[in-house]
């Protein structure tokens, strides 16, 4: 039995892997403190000597608030790139195992569940932008979150036109009724969704 490891004195001068998909896919439209949270918490995963970091050493390594930490957390949870694990489910401020998904396995398991990855591509968003209709969809719902819509949003928003057969402006009333009872996660939009097209809105 053979062990393997790198010496490091200094992890600061070492180097963290960052895929390509996650600067190219999911930076561009998530808030820049939620990804100084995703880049700092991915230092630590592959970290040899220290893989523990609290919430407070977080938020004050970057300058936010323990709160804005743990909404970091939730949003890149939603988007299916980690996994958290709370210490004690009935309080979060116990804090997380918090598990990072390889994002190349999960595009490719996203191919193999759809059979085709064309449906997840960028080009989808591109082309969808094009009609008016979507375009302004996208712009009142990212009004009405307040921030810009993750790659996740989009492709939930156009697999309702798909799959449900709904209009922009019908999308577009989904998401204010959920704003308005102050829901704006994934999961309940999409239960929401569900429901109006059981209901055969």
């Amino acid at each position: 039995m053979n062990l393997f490891r790198i010496k490091s004195n200094n992890e600061d001068l070492g180097n963290t892997i960052v895929e390509n998909l996650f600067i190219s896919h999911y930076m561009p439209f998530a808030p820049a403190d939620y990804v100084k949270v995703y880049l700092l918490g991915l230092k630590y995963s592959q970290s040899y000597v220290n893989n523990m970091l609290s919430t407070e050493t977080i938020a004050k390594t970057l300058g936010i608030t323990q709160e804005e930490v743990y909404d970091a957390w939730r949003y890149w949870s939603e988007q299916d790139i980690i996994k958290l694990y709370p210490y004690d489910q009935n309080n979060a401020e116990s804090g997380f195992t918090v598990e990072y998904i390889n994002i190349k396995e999960l595009i490719l398991n996203i191919r193999e569940e759809r059979q085709s990855m064309d449906k997840y591509s960028p080009e989808r968003i591109i082309a969808a932008r094009g009609n008016q209709d979507v375009r302004a969809m996208f712009d009142s719902v990212r009004q009405l979150f307040g921030r810009e819509l993750s790659p996740n949003e989009l492709f939930m928003f156009l697999d309702w036109m798909d799959d449900y057969n709904f209009p922009p402006d019908v999308i577009k009333l989904l998401v204010e009724e959920c704003v308005s009872r102050d829901k704006k996660d994934m999961p309940y939009l999409k239960q929401v969704a569900k429901n109006w097209f059981d209901a055969g809105i």
